[in-house]
């Protein structure tokens, strides 16, 4: 029996990881019947480079995302500028500082996640349509093959109550990190409007892999990627295990993109992977091999695949099993704990949301008294400023009287 499942690879990583589970697929001819429409692959990205990435199966297939998988969320240089110049009041989610230098989503941006959310919600609408209708295609299909009508064995996919969908991301980048909660949301979204009952499974990449690769290389520019790597793991983990926590703890937050406020959490299990733990410090493409395997075999039966291995006698005439290149699909997991100050980061929510409503009330003040109201704030601006110059003078005269005493 298969398990109807959707492989969504968000960035490079995830997009690298996901054509592996693809190529595993390509390379096993029973699967080749059911990849469509029982198996589907989506790679979302801001990078058309890493869109049209190409990758070599075991069995020398050339893998690469079909027109139908690609969903391209890059952005035209002008659209973003005129998006951030006429939404300011929507995306004070959006620091100040990355605002000042934003820059074209039409290729890998530039390690800041709020770059991948821009172009999210600037897509959103064409981005839900896409997913909805792949959800659509596939829940209509296992309706059709339970029925008997087409050629799918129905015993492969009877007992099936939902489609498992995967998503796979770095954390430590800018469009997967950015993003890979807000896709979470967004197909619960259509969850909600369409009863397709769906399983949300998160496989979130640790920077360690990388890090340790800019550790044998000290030069000014990998100790500026090692803070980046640093700073979106921990801003991405910090938020990942807040919002998975909001049912356990009657909360809610507000999502840039949706009205209604959010009180569940965004997936119902996340693995995360780290390269720390292990005796051999793995590379970034080791460790999608690794997850790209434990991936496929989500797909599989394991209690019927371990059935057919122990009823059959057969071996080999050299007495081996003649397998090269084994790369292991089964690693050990830990437990983890994440501290941090959770009130202080409840009261940096509470804090932006007031702030949304004094900007608010200050749009409207301005809004009634138009120009005078502008020329007011200069004038006090300017008070502050003299009398700011004078407690300077004074605490410098201080200072020197000071000195010379």
């Amino acid at each position: 029996m298969i398990k109807p499942s959707i492989f969504i690879g968000l960035g490079g990583v995830g997009i690298q990881t996901i054509l592996k589970t693809k190529a595993l697929f390509l390379d096993n001819i029973e699967f080749q019947e059911i990849l469509s429409p029982y198996i589907f692959f989506v790679g979302i990205d801001t990078d058309e480079y890493d869109l049209s990435m190409q990758i070599s199966s075991k069995n020398q297939l050339k893998v690469s995302l079909e027109y139908k998988e690609i969903c391209n969320i890059a952005v035209p240089p002008k659209k973003i500028y005129e998006f951030v110049q006429y939404h300011r009041r929507n995306i004070d989610w959006l620091p100040q500082q990355n605002r000042y230098f934003m820059t074209p989503l039409n290729h890998s941006p530039r390690m800041v996640r709020s770059d991948g959310r821009l172009a999210f919600i600037y897509k959103i609408a064409a981005l839900k349509n896409y997913l909805l209708t792949i959800l659509t295609e596939m829940h209509n299909s296992i309706s059709t093959a339970k029925n008997g009508v087409n050629n799918i064995e129905t015993d492969k996919i009877d007992g099936i109550s939902s489609i498992d969908i995967n998503i796979v991301f770095s954390l430590c980048g800018s469009t997967g990190s950015g993003i890979f909660l807000d896709i979470a949301y967004l197909l619960q979204e259509i969850r909600q409007e369409t009863n397709i009952k769906i399983t949300l499974n998160g496989y979130g990449i640790l920077p360690s892999t990388l890090i340790n690769s800019l550790s044998q290389h000290a030069t000014s520019t990998n100790s500026t990627l090692r803070t980046y790597l640093f700073g979106n793991s921990y801003a991405a983990i910090s938020e990942l295990d807040y919002l998975m926590k909001l049912k356990k703890n009657k909360l809610s937050v507000q999502l840039p993109w949706k009205e209604e406020k959010q009180s569940e959490p965004p997936f119902e299990k996340v693995t995360l992977i780290d390269n720390n733990g292990s005796v051999e410090q793995y590379k970034l493409s080791q460790l999608t091999d690794i997850l790209s395997r434990a991936l496929y075999m989500r797909v599989i039966d394991l209690e019927h695949i371990s059935k057919s291995l122990g009823d059959s006698s057969a071996k080999p005439a050299d007495d081996s099993c003649g397998v090269e290149d084994i790369c292991t699909w089964l690693w050990n997991m830990g437990v983890s704990t994440l501290v941090y100050d959770s009130e202080y980061v409840a009261k940096v929510y509470e804090l932006k949301t007031q702030n949304k409503q004094i900007i608010e009330e200050l749009d409207k003040m301005k809004l009634f008294y138009n120009n005078s109201a502008v020329h007011t704030s200069f004038h006090i601006d300017q008070n502050i400023v003299q009398q700011m110059n004078q407690i300077s003078y004074s605490l410098c005269l201080q200072s020197a009287l000071n000195e010379e005493l």
